[in-house]
């Protein structure tokens, strides 16, 4: 019983700290997504011929991405959540039940929103060149 007693701190700890990788985790991996299908798709709507200069060349735009309101309200709860868990330990509700609501909140609507951009068909417009410029 003395031996749980002393382990429940560490325990406590290191659920904290896999559940706040696991977060980061799943935040990074949604961003990565988005930034690797943004390559592959501006790498196939890139006229011929399709070299690297005219990949990075930015009067060449082939495709324009627009973010869906998902998306801009899991950038307000991942903000909020950066700056109420810095905020945590100054203020002493490091273990308060709204942080970790926000800590919910913040995984589900960043799951949510990597989904929305997968499905979403309005989020993706390619943009036709013009005809007299010269490439």
């Amino acid at each position: 019983l003395s031996l749980s007693l002393s382990l429940s701190p560490f325990c406590w700890c290191f659920l904290s700290f896999v559940s706040s990788v696991a977060l980061a985790g799943v935040m990074l991996f949604r961003d990565v997504g988005l930034i690797l299908s943004s390559i592959v798709l501006r790498y196939r709507s890139l006229p011929p011929p399709k070299t690297v200069s005219r990949y990075f060349d930015a009067s060449l735009a082939s495709v324009q991405f627009e973010p869906n309101l998902l998306g801009k309200y899991n950038t307000v709860l991942q903000l909020s959540m950066v700056v109420f868990s810095l905020a945590a330990p100054v203020f002493g509700f490091t273990d308060h039940y709204l942080l970790h609501i926000l800590w919910y909140t913040t995984g589900a609507s960043t799951i949510l929103s990597g989904v929305s951009y997968i499905l979403a068909k309005d989020v993706v417009k390619y943009v036709e060149q013009s005809k007299g410029k010269t490439q």
